[in-house]
């Protein structure tokens, strides 16, 4: 009711955490301070960039985006409108590039000249997706990978 989306992890050993985003029907939540979970994740993201020789900004700029696409993914249910035209996908300042085949639905956003986001919706059943993933691809062709993040969810 409050529109809150959650994502609990168990973590051997520790116990669950939980990472909210609050208030989706909102496009950013700069009322409310990020939870010791969401820290410790863009921490741990900040230092992998860094490792990688990467923009270590790009860990806030990830979390970021989680949120837009958690409403890109939820706008039915939050009552937001969601504009499509071709093969293109926008909802308020967020556009999305759209590529779907029988299994997968694809909406990739350029963040900057050297990086994107993309959503990816798989095991595709009667318009429902079970599973999805977010990487953050790198646009660098001498790159050795161009994944530099994925999330994998899994939905019930």
């Amino acid at each position: 009711e409050n529109n809150d989306w959650l994502l609990a992890a168990n973590i051997p050993l520790h116990g669950e955490e939980i990472l909210i985003l609050r208030d989706l029907r909102k496009e950013n939540d700069a009322g409310s301070g990020q939870d010791d979970l969401g820290v410790r994740i863009e921490e741990g993201i900040r230092a992998y960039l860094k490792s990688q020789n990467q923009s270590p900004e790009l860990a806030q700029t990830f979390l970021l985006e989680l949120r837009t696409i958690m409403r890109l993914v939820l706008h039915k249910k939050l009552h937001l409108e969601m504009m499509c035209f071709q093969k293109v996908c926008s909802l308020g300042d967020a556009v999305y590039q759209v590529e779907a085949t029988s299994k997968q639905l694809s909406l990739k956003k350029s963040l900057s000249d050297g990086y994107e986001i993309e959503f990816a919706a798989l095991n595709l059943t009667n318009s429902i997706f079970r599973r999805s993933s977010i990487f953050l691809h790198s646009k660098n062709k001498q790159s050795t990978t161009s994944t530099l993040l994925s999330l994998e969810l899994f939905w019930n």
